[in-house]
């Protein structure tokens, strides 16, 4: 158990120290100056903005009203308790289908924050709702 201890000691010392330099990294000087420009040259002009987040679209006005294809928790437990009017309103103007809406519900079912019954009420009420 010792010997097995001391060699994998012995193994994680040769592996773990490598010589770490403390000098800044310099540019060869056999590398042609052309090929020596900065990120920020290569990167053209982004007026100082982070390159990742320079193409966001600023223009988007949050509405709450959830576009996407995902139901909040408040709204799944508007749907369970009834209060469904509002809800069926926005997704008739949207023109999502029986099937689209039981796709949708279908995921909150199979985390175990819908029932069987609570899903075949809501699809049934917005089927009646159509």
């Amino acid at each position: 158990m010792r010997l097995t201890l001391a060699l994998l000691a012995v193994i994680t010392l040769t592996i773990g120290t490598e010589t770490i330099s403390a000098e800044p990294a310099s540019i060869s000087s056999k590398t042609p100056i052309r090929l020596a420009h900065s990120i920020g040259d290569t990167l053209g002009d982004t007026n100082d903005k982070r390159f990742l987040r320079s193409q966001a679209d600023d223009n988007k006005v949050e509405n709450g009203d959830d576009d996407e294809e995902r139901i909040s928790a408040t709204k799944l437990s508007n749907l369970i308790a009834g209060r469904t009017s509002t809800q069926f309103q926005k997704w008739k103007k949207i023109g999502y289908s029986v099937d689209e809406i039981e796709g949708k519900l279908w995921k909150h079912y199979e985390a175990g924050t819908l029932t069987k019954a609570e899903l075949s009420d809501i699809l049934r009420w917005y089927r009646d709702a159509l």
